[in-house]
């Protein structure tokens, strides 16, 4: 028998068999809310905001430390913020299309 064989495999796989899946979802469940982070994290040059997300480099740096209150601001000011990023002129598709 080798040592393996003699440790149970839930200690083997640091599991604890009194921790079930209910109660493992409610360790990891929040009242705070949630990141609006799209993952597309491009600052925009001339507005300072996140493409993905509108949030400024300060609101994104600060935010695990913020409060429930403070990032329920944040998202409640997030819509509003969409006509601050100007959009390119045309791109790639604008020089190629066939007059």
């Amino acid at each position: 028998m080798t040592p393996k064989d003699e440790i149970p495999a839930a200690a083997i796989r640091h599991e604890d068999p009194a921790l079930t899946d209910a109660s493992a979802e409610a360790v990891w469940s929040r009242a705070e809310p949630e990141s609006p982070c799209r993952r597309i994290c491009v600052i925009h040059p001339e507005s300072g905001l996140c493409v993905g997300c509108l949030r400024s480099r300060a609101e994104i740096a600060g935010w695990l430390a913020m409060g429930s209150e403070a990032r329920r601001a944040i998202l409640a000011d997030l819509p509003g913020r969409e006509g601050r990023l100007t959009r390119r002129r045309g791109g790639r598709a604008a020089r190629t299309k066939l007059p």
